[in-house]
């Protein structure tokens, strides 16, 4: 299960970009997959290459650091 705190900047994140026109961000099903592929896997050193806004590096973060 993720942190409340990650979970709400989850939330904040989704909310700003329905405002945007140039977010390219994983839907929030595809974050949780990754995050427990990730959690499943033990990472604890993971690297995103190609970020928008960092949204789907909440999901692995809250991965290696939980």
């Amino acid at each position: 299960m993720m942190d409340a705190q990650v979970m709400q900047t989850v939330e904040e994140m989704e909310r700003f970009q329905q405002d945007r026109a140039d977010s390219w961000n994983i839907p929030r099903p595809q974050g949780l997959l990754l995050h427990h592929v990730a959690v499943a896997a033990g990472a604890r050193r993971l690297v995103e290459v190609g970020t928008s806004y960092g949204y789907s590096g909440l999901f692995l973060a809250a991965a290696a650091t939980g």
